[in-house]
């Protein structure tokens, strides 16, 4: 968990890599062609077919498949870094994918289309303020201390 620009996808391939197990990148499930989101029924039934497997490493923050994700999971890890660094990590990262035309998802959809290259930038992570950075911090906490 974390913000974006915080180092989840780079750490869920590491990991996934050493463990030997699926990454699953909930936003390459949830963003179809042309960033349409898909209902958050099927985007459901795709995290729990995913997460079926006995072993994956799994990056997102989204609340619907909250639940579903931590039922199963044996380890979270929350990333809570600086405002100034997260948001030089994002402006990198933003300006390499412009330069680059790098595709913003860079797995495979769980339908197997590819993501399209978007010239969006990120911006949710200038969208908390630093007090805040990362709006699931509470969920985290609840999960720890139900």
């Amino acid at each position: 968990m974390g913000c974006s620009g915080s180092g989840k996808t780079t750490l869920a391939r590491s990991l996934a890599r050493a463990l030997q197990a699926p990454h699953i990148e909930l936003d390459a499930i949830f963003h179809q062609p042309k960033w349409t989101p898909i209902d958050d029924d099927t985007f459901r039934a795709r995290v729990t077919e995913a997460i079926e497997a006995p072993a994956w490493v799994v990056d997102g923050n989204y609340s619907t498949v909250r639940q579903l994700v931590w039922e199963r999971a044996d380890t979270v890890v929350w990333f809570d870094l600086p405002y100034a660094q997260v948001m030089a990590r994002t402006i990198r990262r933003t300006v390499r994918r412009a330069v680059t035309r790098q595709e913003h998802i860079q797995s495979v959809r769980a339908d197997g289309g590819q993501q399209e290259y978007s010239e969006q930038p990120d911006r949710r992570v200038g969208e908390f303020p630093d007090e805040d950075r990362c709006p699931d911090r509470r969920a985290l906490s609840d999960r720890e201390h139900p």
